[in-house]
């Protein structure tokens, strides 16, 4: 199970005093008659670790000893390869602090230093807001929650009521309620109910859809063309800018076929936000604004206690991972927000600006206020 924001900030603070050992292991084999090579991986990356430890106090090489021996004991377990793309784990004192699959290829590495070694892990935390997927045509419309991997129904909404009568949207017609006597005059009354109820199915998804997207989820939606223009219509405007449209979703997907939509969706939301949050941190960057960009300003603000929330990239994360890694626990000490950007984003964030920068809480090193002026009356 992916660790929230909370969470691995929890995990960080306990452990920041206590050698720990965090091992990152690639999970992939392309080769099935290599599913078992990761185990080779793992132990070839201690041994590397333990010859870069060189001469050290004895106390902490037996620390070190005894966290690769729990390690191997917690790798024994399984069995086979690791049927995930990645897998996390985190030693200290003796016990398995964490252990988890991971949804994303990470190399396989090893880091031995007080406090876990959270920068590799920090490329999941976009992964951790559930999808809200709605399927809906004229006549019935479903909601489901998609996260940690896994899909459950919310609910679903019929336009009709049991039976397949028409819903009247009121009180029940009284007795003798007729249609009319014309054909022409029937069908369009039977139209419009079908409209009403349309109408109103929209309605009550949308009140669904907003209640089970809160404040961080993204919307995918699929069905019929014209009942999916008007549900996403219906949104608030904030969550239409959550949301994305898949006409070749059909109301009754199967489930397989709508997590593939919500991990289709939630990427190409993912992209966009992330371009349009760089676009707008570039465009204010400068002197006593609220953007700064750069690894040395991204590490004052968060000194300060200015960032609101850190911006980096797969680049900077790699070829700066002690900055990196510096710059991710103090956001997570001081309650910052932390994203790993990708794609153009990512491509702008590195070229103007180093692949890294932060959203301000405040403005730093502003000009102090100017003094006020007392004038005498008269």
């Amino acid at each position: 199970m992916l660790l929230t924001r909370k969470q691995l900030s929890e995990l960080v603070g306990e452990l920041a005093e206590m050698p720990t050992l965090t091992v990152y292991i690639d999970g992939a084999a392309e080769d099935p008659a290599k599913r078992t090579q990761w185990r080779i991986a793992v132990r070839d990356e201690i041994d590397r670790l333990r010859d870069s430890l060189g001469e050290i106090p004895r106390a902490e090489r037996d620390a070190f000893d005894r966290a690769v021996k729990r390690l191997e004991s917690r790798l024994r377990s399984i069995r086979g390869a690791l049927r995930a793309p990645g897998w996390m784990i985190v030693i200290a004192g003796g016990d398995v602090h964490y252990s988890s699959a991971l949804p994303a290829r990470v190399a396989t590495e090893a880091h031995w230093r007080h406090g876990p070694w959270v920068g590799p892990y920090a490329r999941m935390l976009k992964q951790e807001d559930p999808v809200v997927v709605a399927l809906i045509d004229s006549r019935s419309a479903s909601v489901y929650e998609y996260a940690s991997g896994r899909l459950r129904s919310v609910a679903t909404k019929h336009a009709l009521r049991r039976g397949g009568e028409e819903d009247h949207m009121g009180k029940a017609p009284a007795p003798g309620f007729h249609s009319g006597t014309r054909g022409a005059t029937q069908t369009e009354r039977m139209q419009q109910a079908r409209v009403i109820a349309a109408q109103r199915l929209t309605s009550l998804a949308a009140e669904v859809v907003v209640q089970a997207a809160a404040e961080t989820a993204w919307i995918v939606i699929g069905g019929a063309r014209g009942s999916t223009v008007a549900l996403r219509g219906a949104l608030p405007e904030p969550l239409r800018d959550r949301s994305i449209v898949f006409a070749t979703l059909p109301r009754r997907a199967r489930r397989d076929a709508i997590v593939k939509a919500a991990q289709r969706g939630a990427e190409a939301l993912r992209r966009e936000r992330d371009r349009v949050v760089v676009d707008g941190l570039l465009e204010r960057t400068g002197a006593h604004t609220t953007a700064v960009v750069g690894p040395l300003a991204t590490l004052d603000a968060l000194e300060h206690g200015a960032a609101a929330e850190v911006l980096m990239t797969p680049w900077f994360l790699q070829a700066h991972a002690s900055e990196a890694e510096q710059a991710i626990e103090r956001a997570l000490g001081e309650g910052a927000a932390v994203a790993v950007v990708s794609d153009v984003a990512a491509a702008t964030l590195d070229e103007r600006g180093g692949g890294i920068g932060a959203q301000l809480r405040f403005a730093l090193h502003a000009p102090p206020p100017a003094p006020e002026v007392v004038t005498s009356a008269g």
